[in-house]
């Protein structure tokens, strides 16, 4: 079983090490990308970004005992991963509720970044089949009718505005930023033309990393399945037989 599993375990760390760099990789394309841009402010980005670019509620305002199993979706920290809305584990509130909460809600189309966490200013599209909805405290809903949401999301998860948040961010033992600062973001201005052309240079080179990481995804659960597998065969007294027939 030993040797077994020393040969597996070997395959497994390869194959999450080729995950890292992939992750590494991803950022480099977006380095790539927006370097050696002008920026503009996020305001600038914005019709209005008093009412464009907000946050969730207070804690006081939104609480637990607000959350219904069905109605109106609630965005929490969990849920938004980098160009990405995880829809599960979702908490709802009622119409009423809602309206009560109306400014800070969202639509299809919006962006959510996180302002709370490490690492800071994780940036997700609000997808089509989420129609509406509010975001907590540690959120914030930027709206854009000045840009191409997907050249502005990616901009967001660039290298360029993670260390301008973290240069600003506040607290050490749970990292925050202000709102203020969001609304202060150095996103890189480009002509519309130009932000199509670079969402297609991005999407391209992502398109080829998630091949790789679902080919990765596949060989680790195909790993766990053999694994246990092993283990099976073991106690089944084949594995010995296989060693043997080996030697």
């Amino acid at each position: 079983i030993e040797t077994q599993f020393t040969r597996l375990d070997a395959s497994v760390k390869a194959l999450k090490s080729v995950q890292q760099k992939l992750e590494i990789y991803r950022k480099a394309v977006l380095n790539a990308t927006f370097k050696e841009i002008d920026t503009k402010p996020l305001t600038k980005f914005c019709n209005n970004f008093k009412q464009d670019i907000v946050d969730g509620p207070f804690g006081s305002d939104l609480q637990r005992k607000d959350y219904l199993l069905k109605g109106i979706p609630v965005l929490k920290i969990q849920n938004v991963k980098e160009n990405q809305i995880i829809l599960k584990k979702m908490d709802y509130i009622s119409s009423q509720k809602y309206e009560e909460l109306k400014r800070h809600s969202f639509q299809s189309g919006d962006i959510v970044m996180t302002k709370l966490g490490n690492p800071l200013g994780v940036s997700a599209i609000v997808p089509k089949e989420m129609e509406t909805g509010v975001i907590v405290a540690d959120l914030v809903r930027i709206r854009s009718s000045n840009c191409n949401v997907k050249y502005l999301c990616y901009a967001l998860n660039s290298p360029l505005i993670s260390q301008f948040i973290n240069s600003k961010q506040k607290g050490t033992t749970r990292p925050r930023v202000k709102l203020s600062i969001v609304r202060e973001l150095p996103i890189p201005f480009v002509s519309e033309e130009k932000q199509i052309q670079i969402v297609q240079f991005i999407e391209s080179k992502f398109s080829v990393i998630e091949k790789v990481e679902e080919v990765i995804e596949a060989s680790l659960e195909k790993a766990e399945r053999l694994r246990k597998a092993i283990l099976k065969s073991a106690f089944e007294g084949k594995l010995v037989k296989m060693e043997e027939a080996r030697e």
